[in-house]
């Protein structure tokens, strides 16, 4: 079997193949080899495994956004007491077993903030 093709070219499985062929030969190897560099020489390249912290950030829970945490499986529907509750900024820490978020603003003592 020839491996030119009718026209005189090479087919594309054995163009394939001699390409990588004189890749071989320039020391190319067939998969990525991991190495270590330096942070700043780190741009443009693709890691070889994934990167955990040594530690989580932030390192307690916190509220994502604005708003009102709830404490307990209490459902937004429900009628809750008074100290079932908490107004968060976002940011701020929260206590273990604080359940269902509901997104809002807290309100103003601004009566003209309302009607803004």
């Amino acid at each position: 079997m020839s491996v030119a093709t009718r026209h005189g070219r090479l087919s594309p499985q054995h163009a394939y193949a001699r390409w990588t062929e004189a890749c071989a030969v320039a020391g190319w190897r067939g998969c990525p080899v991991p190495e270590e560099v330096h942070v700043a020489d780190g741009r443009d390249r693709v890691l070889a495994e994934p990167v955990r912290a040594r530690w989580p950030s932030p390192r307690c829970d916190c509220a994502a956004m604005d708003g009102i945490a709830i404490a307990g499986p209490a459902a937004a529907r429900e009628v809750i007491a008074a100290t079932a509750f908490a107004w968060v900024d976002t940011g701020d820490p929260i206590r273990g077993g604080v359940g269902t978020w509901w997104h809002g603003s807290r309100p103003s003592s601004d009566p003209m903030a309302a009607r803004s």
